[in-house]
C-alpha cells in the first residue's frame, strides 16, 4: 500500500485504541494522482476508517467519464479547478453536513448515542 494511504488525515489511527479517542478528520479533498498513489488509494482507506469520512476527488480536467466511475466508487463530491469560492465553499458546506450527520447515525447504530 502506498506510503501516503497507509493514513491520510489520521483516517486509520481513529480505528486504534487510543486514550485521547482520535476521530478521523470527517473530510479529506484528493487530487486523481499522487506521488505514491491515487484517489482510489485515498478512497479505500476512508472506507474502512472507524466512523464515516467523505473523500471529494479532485481533477485536473473535466472527464465525464472520469466522473462518473468516481462517483459509483463512492466518493462525495468531483470537483475541476479553477475554484470559485462559493462552489467550493459549497461543496464543503455539503459534505460536512452529509458526513456529520453519517457519523451520528453511526454512532446511534453502534450504541453510542
Amino acid at each position: 500500500m502506498p506510503r501516503f494511504a497507509r493514513d491520510p488525515g489520521g483516517i486509520a489511527r481513529a480505528g486504534q485504541a487510543d486514550a485521547r479517542r482520535v476521530e478521523p478528520r470527517p473530510l479529506v479533498f484528493t487530487d486523481t494522482e499522487l506521488r505514491d498513489g491515487t484517489w482510489t488509494d485515498i478512497l479505500a482507506v476512508a472506507e474502512r476508517a472507524a466512523c464515516p469520512v467523505n473523500v471529494v476527488v479532485v481533477a485536473r480536467v473535466v472527464d465525464t467519464r472520469f466522473y462518473v466511475e468516481a462517483m459509483e466508487a463512492g466518493v462525495f463530491d468531483f470537483i475541476v479547478p479553477p475554484f470559485n469560492a462559493t462552489d467550493l465553499a459549497h461543496v464543503v458546506r455539503c459534505a460536512a453536513d452529509n458526513v456529520l450527520a453519517r457519523r451520528v447515525a453511526h454512532s446511534r447504530a453502534i450504541g453510542l448515542v
